[in-house]
């Protein structure tokens, strides 16, 4: 497993893919990220008392962690390097990322061997993030994932039992039977984790996953024989009726792409990166007020040598110090007693310090606990369909 300092401490395919200026294509314009921010409040140029008051978000922002699939390469056999995935993949569930990209530290375009565990990562938390019974359907056998039976289940709000009812369901479209004409207004059968499989509103192609609205209650979308049926909805509805969904995963060649291939329109809107260098983020008057203003929120976490290392190997950052990449450069563990805190362990503890902050956001108090609404009213023990 990889061993990082503080600095170090440091992907399905984005949804919407509209790129973002870069840092470095801000650089490359003649204006720093800090002074292209200035522009726009400042907010990036100070962090301590003095820094311009920015209004707080209403609405809970979207939290993106960027991670280097390189950490993978330091863990000794495919054992270690599997339990690791894990590590990180109940890290995202816990603080409720909504991204995660895996990026890789050599040239962008170019072969190394740090792709292989730039992939190896992606796959599995991928793997972990769907729920358990479209695995088999979406994931064929592979040796990638032959430790996986040793990882802790995430057993967030959308993998579901087989007699818990919810309002919204994952899927997977099975194939046709090509037998069976398909009579107009037909949908595709879908398997949602049920004890039998269900039609939605829509034919779609066979083998892919989607997010079924299954209804208010379990009689709400019957047709006339009592069946089940299903509505093909965009995978944020959940998230913003107040349910945590899981993440997407994004793989970026280089520090820079996750920049500047966001999915978001208008990237990110907040920026942190983590280093032992970094302002300690528990600092009094310390005012991270971009953060809870944001949007959008990256998180980006180093190697095994940290941020340093990550910036040097992309020629397309033309900067001087990794904190020029960022909003807020943070030292989320001060007083550490070990020389390095591995990337694993530097997610964890980055994540409840930052938390810390985002608690003085208006809609923190406000926002549900989304298994404690999924399992409550909304979730209701469902029989086998006759």
């Amino acid at each position: 497993s990889s061993s990082s300092s503080p600095s170090s401490s440091s992907s399905s395919s984005p949804r919407s893919p509209r790129a973002a200026p870069s840092p470095a294509q801000s650089r490359k314009r003649g204006r720093s990220p800090a002074s292209a921010s200035e522009e726009t409040g400042g907010k990036r140029a100070k962090v301590l008392d003095g820094a311009v008051k920015v209004k707080a978000a209403k609405v809970k922002p979207t939290i993106t962690l960027a991670i280097p699939g390189s950490i993978i390469g330091n863990a000794q056999t495919p054992a270690l390097r599997t339990f690791l995935a894990g590590q990180i993949a109940r890290a995202l569930a816990v603080f409720e990322v909504d991204e995660v990209v895996v990026f890789g530290e050599g040239t962008a375009g170019s072969e190394t061997s740090t792709q292989r565990w730039d992939l190896f990562l992606l796959k599995l938390l991928s793997y972990l993030e769907t729920p358990q019974y479209l695995r088999k359907s979406l994931f064929p056998i592979s040796a990638d994932l032959r430790s996986v039976g040793i990882l802790a289940p995430l057993d967030t709000p959308h993998h579901m039992r087989i007699d818990e009812w919810s309002r919204y369901r994952e899927g997977v479209t099975k194939k046709m039977n090509i037998a069976r004409r398909p009579r107009p207004g037909m949908g595709s059968l879908v398997n949602v984790g049920l004890w039998q499989d269900i039609r939605v509103d829509k034919m779609l192609r066979d083998g892919i996953r989607i997010t079924v609205d299954m209804g208010p209650t379990p009689d709400a979308y019957k047709d006339k024989k009592g069946k089940v049926r299903g509505r093909v909805v965009s995978p944020d509805e959940p998230r913003k009726a107040g349910f945590y969904w899981g993440y997407t995963t994004r793989l970026a060649s280089t520090i820079s792409k996750v920049f500047s291939e966001s999915p978001y329109d208008g990237g990110y809107d907040c920026t942190i990166g983590t280093s032992e260098r970094g302002t300690d983020v528990y600092e009094p008057g310390l005012s991270l007020d971009g953060l809870t203003a944001a949007k959008h929120v990256l998180i980006v976490f180093g190697g095994v040598h940290g941020l340093e290392d990550s910036v040097e190997a992309d020629p397309d950052v033309l900067v001087d110090s990794p904190a020029e990449l960022f909003d807020y450069y943070l030292n989320t563990c001060p007083h550490q007693g070990s020389r390095t805190i591995r990337t694993e362990e530097a997610i964890f503890i980055s994540m409840a310090g930052i938390q810390h902050h985002l608690a003085k956001a208006p809609w923190w108090k406000s926002a549900s606990n989304s298994l404690g609404a999924l399992h409550g009213a909304a979730v209701k023990p469902h029989a086998p369909q006759q």
